[in-house]
């Protein structure tokens, strides 16, 4: 497909899906970048001859045949509240056609028309384009509020007071929802920047627990061994599975998916009787309240040797920050400082942009923020 997806207009390009449905791997991608070149030049050898091209069809019924048979549209009778912000792309005009045929649910939509600038805003789904959705919500004070990206594969969420969720929140009550109300295992998969409260539900219900890269490359290589419960990425976007003992086995796409995500959440909301800050209310009880922030720092040039930089970082960094004692230190993607509370501070250099980001959790705002200062302040000295 042609998409920029969650990023500014200009960055307009190809996303390429392998025939499993999911992210192609690196390899495949470097395979395509090298025949970009030839391409460019005419070679006849790329130039389809027109048998090769499948003929075009509507998707739409077998996509939502797929919905049916993984959420419980049985519940949806109930009028329950929703909005959901489509960011100028095509989600909102699939969630229409979706609830004219499923359930009952009373549906609003922001920004639900075509925009190929988005509205003069990145179509990200984070609380930093959200501002007018969180208003809308406050007004019309649906349950919850599901917000899309442009090609609407990530999710974000605001509660009904208009509060955002950070997805460290989102992916948390999904996996909570999925293994203590519906009784599901399996292995958990998350990005390196996804937060603690995923990673205490997990150690609670003894379920397997995997760290990955950032990128969801990385967590559909994990979902294709088929032993993955959940996996998840710090920009929102969550992938399955299963999710309903009656359908295991049955094949999920190895790929995000911002409506099925939301669909899921709706389904527990419907399940639960609550609303979305109650159900947050009830998980931070349990697994501690979480504070999540994040900085891109815009670079005038890309780091040339990313490994030396985190080599010359980590020297930086003792066994105590800002006071408190320092557990590990993980170099995975970038580095991660994860201190004795389960706290923790990452920096990294982005995969797509010219950007250093420095991302912090904690149980408190002021220690993240202080947190997120101080490793930024550190990463930007060494980047020059």
């Amino acid at each position: 497909m042609l998409t920029a997806s969650h990023n500014p207009p200009e960055y307009l390009g190809y996303k390429v899906k392998g025939s499993f449905g999911g992210s192609i791997a690196p390899e495949t991608v470097e395979l395509i970048e090298k025949q970009i070149p030839r391409a460019a030049e005419g070679d006849p050898e790329l130039k389809a001859d027109g048998s090769e091209v499948a003929p075009l069809k509507p998707l739409l019924k077998d996509y939502f045949d797929y919905l049916s048979t993984h959420i419980d549209f049985s519940l949806f009778k109930k009028p329950l509240p929703v909005a959901f912000e489509a960011m100028y792309g095509p989600g909102g005009k699939i969630v229409e056609a979706l609830f004219k045929q499923k359930g009952k649910l009373k549906v609003s939509l922001l920004h639900n028309f075509r925009d190929p600038l988005f509205g003069g805003l990145h179509p990200e789904p984070i609380e930093e384009y959200l501002a007018e959705f969180k208003g809308f919500v406050k007004k019309s004070r649906p349950a919850g509020g599901f917000a899309l990206d442009g090609d609407a594969d990530r999710l974000g969420m605001v509660d009904e007071n208009g509060r955002y969720l950070t997805p460290q929140q989102v992916f948390a009550l999904l996996l909570n929802y999925l293994v203590e109300t519906k009784g599901l295992t399996g292995r958990v998969v998350q990005a390196v920047s996804l937060g603690y409260l995923s990673e205490r539900i997990a150690k609670a219900h003894n379920l397997p627990f995997t760290e990955v890269s950032v990128g969801f490359k990385s967590i559909a290589r994990e979902l294709l061994k088929g032993d993955v419960l959940i996996g998840g990425e710090e920009s929102g976007g969550y992938a399955f599975g299963w999710v309903d003992k009656k359908t295991k086995g049955q094949t999920l796409l190895p790929e995000r998916d911002g409506l099925f995500s939301a669909l899921l959440f709706i389904e527990m909301m419907l399940r639960t009787g609550k609303k979305t800050s109650v159900l947050l209310k009830d998980l931070e009880k349990r697994y501690g309240a979480s504070c999540y922030l994040r900085h891109d720092a815009p670079l005038a040039k890309p780091i040339a040797d990313k490994n030396q930089f985190i080599s010359r970082l980590k020297s930086r960094i003792g066994d105590k920050w800002l006071g408190a004692s320092v557990k590990e230190v993980r170099t995975l993607d970038g580095l991660k400082m994860v201190l004795s509370d389960g706290s923790w501070v990452l920096v990294r250099a982005s995969g797509t942009e010219p950007l250093l980001r420095t991302y912090a959790e904690s149980p408190k705002k002021s220690f993240s923020q202080k947190s997120l200062d101080e490793m930024s302040r550190l990463a930007i000295d060494l980047a020059g």
